[in-house]
């Protein structure tokens, strides 16, 4: 049975340096219970349908079956999708262990003509399987990418995952008899990395998908549970951001000290600014990557407008293979990096930056992974999903729409008219 305790966060938001009043966030957190009986209404009514997947199997056998087909049968997955039908899926297959035995699918989102045909580089396309999705059924450029590959590959290399009803994708797949697995209408692109949308792709690459949705049904016990607002981490981060975004401070910077989730940063970006950003509210998340970010970043966090918020999450690791030999040291002139390694140089540089952003008055929030496996990734991304929900009712807007992107859309399709025309 996995550790329940997998995920450590720490804030120091620094609201008396930040000329916050203390009891404008006490408003906030005074919200928790009920903010809690209107998400589990919502999960128990299936109005949020991420909420009740992690508690679910029904699915997974399918899933697995399909993801071993597409291993088995084909020597490549290539993955059509945008946005939400990719960045999720993306963000799993990028968080697990580098060593993995499976080939990982090939994720095409692009509109740029020559990095769509890059990607297909080296792909015979009888010999490569391909996902399409898109919940309407109409996004441009997975249409367009389906079909200019559909005229030269056999139909059977496809499977299509999109939302019932008449779409484009469903009137190519009736005329050619291409499997469809139907999207809920219900699940947000950016809310379905738990179901089919993320995990074929990630059972592909070897990921166990049972694991990370009994991480997400763990982060969601704990979520109902947990009834101090201190302690109700996605509820008190929430607030933090709410509350901070009224005195200012409106960029959100996620930075992480470790590789495999820069992907996943891209996944919460999208997440957090498409579910809140409406009505002039929302905070503006800024992605980062640490360390290298410290060479190109750090001297404007610290040094700059006083308008952002820190994350700057961390994995409690230790050297492994390489250490510096003491001889070696020794004639660096460097002798505290005898018997260290890259593990110790990546946390130390990570407690440098938290410390120098606490020490200006910054507000932080580091969160701890005691490791980073497959369930500790399905507690990571259930925990974002419900922070954003709780910071979307907490400003008052509708987490699971967004009305701007719709209009971009159909500009966008009115403007392919007229090049046809």
């Amino acid at each position: 049975m996995e550790d329940i305790n997998k995920i450590t966060q720490t804030f120091k938001l620094s609201l008396e340096k930040s000329g916050i009043d203390e009891s404008v966030f006490g408003q906030e957190k005074s919200k928790l219970q009920s903010l809690i009986d209107k998400i589990n209404t919502a999960k128990l009514s299936g109005s949020m349908p991420f909420l009740t997947l992690p508690m679910s199997s029904a699915d997974l056998e399918e899933i697995e079956f399909i993801a071993e087909k597409f291993r088995n049968k084909f020597e490549r997955l290539i993955v059509f999708g945008v946005g939400g039908s990719s960045l999720g899926a993306r963000a799993l297959v990028e968080s697990s262990d580098i060593y993995s035995s499976h080939k990982s699918p090939i994720f095409v989102d692009a509109s740029d003509p020559l990095t769509f045909e890059m990607s297909l580089r080296g792909c015979p396309l009888e010999k490569t399987g391909f996902l399409v999705i898109s919940k309407s059924g109409s996004t441009l450029e997975t249409t367009m990418q389906m079909l200019l590959i559909l005229s030269d590959a056999p139909v059977d290399n496809f499977i299509f995952i999109s939302a019932p009803g008449d779409n484009p994708l469903r009137r190519v797949a009736r005329e050619y008899n291409i499997k469809v697995i139907d999207h809920d209408p219900n699940l947000v692109g950016r809310f379905s990395v738990m179901s089919s949308v993320g995990l074929i792709p990630a059972a592909y690459a070897g990921i166990d998908i049972r694991a990370v949705r009994r991480g997400a049904q763990n982060i969601l016990n704990r979520f109902f549970d947990i009834e101090t607002a201190e302690d109700n981490t996605p509820f008190f981060a929430a607030a933090a951001s709410v509350v901070l975004a009224r005195f200012g401070i409106n960029i959100n910077v996620m930075m992480p000290y470790i590789d495999r989730l820069k992907t996943f940063t891209l996944w919460h970006r999208q997440l957090w600014a498409e579910s809140l950003g409406k009505d002039g509210l929302g905070m503006t998340p800024l992605v980062a990557s640490g360390s290298a970010d410290q060479h190109s970043q750090l001297q404007l966090y610290l040094d700059g407008p006083r308008d952002k918020l820190f994350t700057i999450i961390c994995m409690d690791s230790s050297d492994k293979k390489f250490n510096v030999s003491n001889n070696l040291a020794q004639v660096a002139g460097m002798p505290w990096l005898a018997d260290k390694g890259m593990a110790s140089l990546n946390n130390a540089m990570a407690e440098a930056t938290i410390e120098a952003l606490i020490s200006q008055g910054m507000p932080v929030r580091k969160i701890l992974l005691s490791g980073l496996d497959d369930y500790l990734i399905g507690e990571l991304m259930m925990h974002y999903m419900l922070e954003t929900v709780i910071a979307a009712e907490m400003l008052g807007v509708n987490a699971f729409n967004q009305p701007a992107v719709e209009r971009v859309k159909v500009t966008s399709a009115r403007n392919m008219a007229r090049v046809l025309k």
